[in-house]
């Protein structure tokens, strides 16, 4: 059997906890001096409670943490979608031997191990799939670099922390992986959730990692969804969309969208609300969101497609001319924020300036699909495959950091989470073209694979083939081979092949590497093509 994950919660306060493990008629209870933990009959955590406040919360019929897939999508080969609820596996058996429970399952085995008043699960699965602890986020995630109205937005493994306050105590979980609502216990991914009572040390870094008090008491705030934002769908049909915020002091928030009303539960201990919705495929839709004395409206929420952008130059914005979408929806996200994809696109690490082929793409699939458009870039150009790989050493370029291009791109994609986005275009292999294409082709493979694993669910990759240089150096056959290989083996799915476009579809008058304003709306027709024929077959 393989060793797949593990997750590590790490129970240590001012005075040292002692667990003491009982069976009970729905499973077993590890107590402790502040609180417990539950195991239900089917393997699951049922509750995490401390000091009287629920820090992890269950929904529908799921628990607050469970052992199953991968969250909302998972893609086979070729990328084609299927579509897997991520409900939790039953267990066949429990068994409990001193401080250790032992849940054995079809899928694999779980263990959680209370010894010394810690509580540590590992995971062990088979068969040679991945597989998940999802736990479930009680209340609302506050970190040191987010703001309020990102907090409910993933925490990612390039954060350090997140701190939950509820009653007398909080919860600080430490290097985190988190999906939307979840963290993911899985591959080389500790997490540490450290139960405290809490001092006005604690309360005063909450306090500094959110809105003010006095603020959070006077109005609705809203984190999700944020104006123009697309939410990926997961069928032709709809999608779902996650309505979140703060209404402290109410009891419910209503959400008027799409001609749907939901009356949301205000989280007591936090004044948080949080709900998934399906909504159908299409937008912009208003979003109206009200308590009996506040209203507030978001005025463009989208269901559609959305992409992210990575590579060199082209995927850029370096073309030498400003594009500009002109259906009104097409979006594009900077990491923080949502707009239209107006050049030069947000997002991209190298801040360029210029053209994109993302406004007319965008521009395309919606003239053919009729729902909006989001275009998420993390593209750096003139970079190279190796500076792409995770712990790539950048110090040769702009950064002294380790790893910092591939850990944007996956800061990005980690906070649109599992099934966020349709697929990842990637356009690059001009600056690899005189490089061993045995050595580009592995680390190519390498770094798709491992942007999987990392994001926690398999979405496919569109690799284009690019090498033009300029007029004397139109083609190079070596990373050419390197891009057809990954075709031919399933690695990606054909992207465009843009060295076609020579002459003035080029910049400097057909000298240049980037693009024309004519070779930038060629470039994202084929893209639209491209991703069109894919779409075509999934939908």
């Amino acid at each position: 059997m393989k060793l797949l994950a593990f997750l590590i919660l790490l129970f240590a306060g001012a005075s040292s906890l002692s667990a003491a493990v009982t069976k009970n008629d729905d499973g077993y209870t590890a107590s402790f001096a502040d609180g417990a933990v539950k195991i239900g009959a089917d393997g699951s955590i049922v509750s995490f409670k401390i000091g009287g406040a629920y820090f992890f919360e269950g929904y529908e019929d799921c628990p607050p943490g469970f052992f199953g897939p991968a969250d909302m999508m998972v893609f086979g080969q070729y990328g084609s979608a299927r579509p897997v609820t991520a409900k939790p596996y039953k267990a066949k058996k429990i068994s409990v031997v001193g401080d250790r429970v032992t849940a054995l399952f079809d899928e694999g085995e779980v263990v959680y191990d209370f010894a010394g008043g810690k509580m540590k699960v590992s995971i062990t699965s088979g068969k040679d799939v991945f597989y998940y602890l999802h736990l479930r986020q009680g209340g609302l995630i506050r970190t040191p670099d987010m703001c309020m109205r990102e907090s409910r937005y993933p925490v990612n493994n390039f954060n350090k922390a997140a701190l939950f306050l509820g009653g007398t105590h909080n919860a600080l979980l430490e290097f985190p992986v988190m999906g939307w609502e979840f963290a993911l216990a899985k591959p080389g991914a500790p997490l540490t959730v450290t139960p405290r009572v809490s001092t006005d040390t604690d309360k005063k870094a909450y306090t500094r990692r959110t809105v003010s008090a006095d603020n959070r008491r006077e109005k609705i705030n809203v984190y999700s969804p944020m104006d123009y934002q697309v939410f990926q769908r997961d069928c032709r049909e709809s999608g779902v969309a996650r309505l979140s915020g703060d209404a402290d002091g109410y009891d419910i928030v209503r959400v008027k969208i799409a001609g749907k009303t939901f009356d949301i539960p205000v989280n007591k201990s936090t004044g948080g609300f949080y709900k998934e919705v399906r909504l159908p495929a299409g937008g912009w839709y208003q979003a109206e969101f009200s308590t009996k004395d506040f209203r507030t409206t978001v005025n463009h929420v989208g269901v559609g497609e959305v992409f992210v952008g990575a590579g060199q130059s082209n995927s850029t914005s370096s073309g030498d001319f400003q594009m500009k979408q002109t259906s009104g929806m097409v979006s594009a996200f900077e990491g923080s924020y949502w707009q239209l994809c107006n050049d030069p696109v947000m997002g991209a690490q190298d801040e360029c300036g210029g053209g994109s082929y993302y406004p007319v793409f965008g521009d395309e699939l919606y003239k053919r699909y009729k729902v909006p458009v989001g275009i998420v870039s993390t593209g750096f150009g003139g970079s190279r495959i190796e500076q792409w790989e995770p712990g790539a050493d950048l110090s040769v370029m702009f950064w002294p950091e380790r790893g910092r291009m591939y850990d944007l791109m996956m800061k990005k994609i980690l906070w649109l989470g599992p099934g966020g986005f349709r697929a990842l275009l990637w356009h690059q292999g001009e600056a690899d073209a005189y490089n061993d294409p045995a050595v580009c082709y592995r680390k190519m493979v390498k770094l798709i694979q491992t942007s999987t694993e990392d994001a926690g669910w398999f979405f496919p990759w569109f690799v284009a083939k690019a090498s033009y240089h300029n007029p004397d150096l139109p083609i190079h056959e070596s990373i050419r081979s390197v891009h057809q290989k990954l075709w031919d083996n399933g690695i990606a799915l054909p992207g465009p092949d843009t060295d076609v476009l020579t002459g003035d579809n080029r910049d400097m008058d057909g000298l240049g590497v980037h693009m024309s304003p004519k070779g930038l709306t060629a470039h994202g027709k084929m893209w639209a093509e491209r991703v069109s024929e894919y779409l075509d077959k999934v939908l």
